[in-house]
């Protein structure tokens, strides 16, 4: 029975550090190469971040979300419109208090920002629907809006009944 066993050369990166492993081949004619790029952290793709305008109008983060962009009460977040879609927003946590901005407010767990008055001018119905954005990291965005810039986009559902706030 013919070996067939062959051994192979793994050049792998991970975060920022380069690891390689090495199996020397009994010849040269069993050897093979392979190159992997970077693995892909599966945290960063999975973490759901999000935001949901309640029925009084604050916008609400997840848990998830607080973590991943660090929000305290030292924080503020700058809001401002797509100039192309009404669904898309974007967002830059800026990591002090800064006087055109949203100051990040917390109530036990729970971190917001009373935005009532932008979603009203901005016409978003969000009594009568449930409204939700989907943030992604906008890096393109941070030196623009001066902070880690996310864009925020919008889904809605009906209001349950007993969410309805009318």
């Amino acid at each position: 029975m013919k070996n067939n066993l062959q051994i192979y050369k793994i050049h792998i990166t991970f975060a920022d550090e380069y690891k390689q492993q090495t199996c020397a081949p009994k010849s040269k004619k069993h050897a093979k190469e392979i190159m992997i790029g970077q693995i892909f952290n599966a945290k960063e793709f999975t973490t759901k971040l999000k935001a949901t305008i309640q029925s009084t109008g604050k916008l609400g983060f997840t848990a998830e979300t607080i973590s991943q962009l660090q929000l305290t009460t030292d924080c503020s977040i700058i809001i401002a419109p797509d100039s192309e879609s009404r669904d898309i927003l974007y967002m830059a946590v800026i990591r002090d208090i800064a006087e055109e901005a949203f100051p990040v407010l917390k109530s036990g767990n729970y971190y917001y920002l009373n935005t009532k008055k932008l979603f009203d001018k901005l016409d978003i119905n969000y009594t009568r629907k449930t409204v939700m954005y989907d943030l992604s990291r906008f890096e393109e965005g941070d030196s623009v809006l001066g902070g880690d810039c996310y864009k925020m986009k919008m889904r809605t559902n009906p209001r349950k009944p007993s969410e309805d706030n009318n």
